[in-house]
Order: structure tokens, then sequence, then C-alpha cells
């Protein structure tokens, strides 16, 4: 049984708000969250737009934790070669 095209489209409008709210939430914590961790480590403010800011900052907790772990928690090693 093949549905409409505009019954398809009722039928997912809902997850689609359920979505964006799930997603306006998530950012929402991750945001708070990478603020405590920037404070916290006394990071440097970050300059921008409204937009870009709060982006950068979440941007920079993601990437500084995830090397951290991969560098000290994983006990990944870096090795370095300098070209002759």
């Amino acid at each position: 049984m093949q549905i409409s095209t505009d019954c398809w489209r009722a039928s997912n409008e809902g997850d689609e708000q359920d979505k964006a709210a799930w997603l306006k939430a998530k950012r929402a914590e991750e945001q708070t969250a990478s603020e405590a961790w920037s404070e916290q480590y006394r990071m440097p403010p970050l300059e921008g737009t409204e937009q870009a800011v709060p982006w950068g900052v979440r941007c920079r907790h993601q990437i500084l934790t995830n090397a951290y772990t991969a560098l000290v928690t994983e006990g990944f090693s870096v090795k370095f070669s300098v070209l002759s």
C-alpha cells in the first residue's frame, strides 16, 4: 500500500518538529557544558559575531577534549619526523 505525498508529509511533520526540538535542546546542553569547561580551564574569550562565538566555543571544547582523550587518556603516541 502506498500513501499519498500529502499524507506522508502530514505524518512526518511531527517528526521534524520533534527532531528540531531535540536538536535545540541538545545544542543548549552542549553550549552550557562548553561554556562551563571554558571557564574552568580559563580559555581566552573568542571574538566574532553573535552566532560565531557560541559555535566556536563548542568547537574548541569538542576539539580539545577529543585531543586530550586521544593523546593522554588513550595513550596515542605522536611521532615527529624532521625532513633533512
